[in-house]
């Protein structure tokens, strides 16, 4: 994550399943929580995001357009 904040690249052009895996498996993995437990928290706390939220309803809206 530092490397990240350090090349002032937007979040978005990172792999977030690599990195999702890589924490869980460094930092998680042995405390017992369930990989998909950890994700499933992840994506709830990342949904209440503006952009990530901006970026769901215009997806959702094209696919509802088709």
């Amino acid at each position: 994550m530092a490397q990240i904040k350090q090349s002032q690249l937007r979040r978005e052009d990172f792999h977030g399943k690599e990195a999702l895996d890589k924490f869980y498996r460094t930092y998680l993995a042995s405390s017992g929580m369930a990989k998909n437990i950890f994700v499933f928290e992840s994506a709830r706390h990342a949904c209440q995001r503006r952009s990530v939220r901006q970026f769901f309803e215009e997806f959702f809206q094209g696919l509802l357009r088709q």
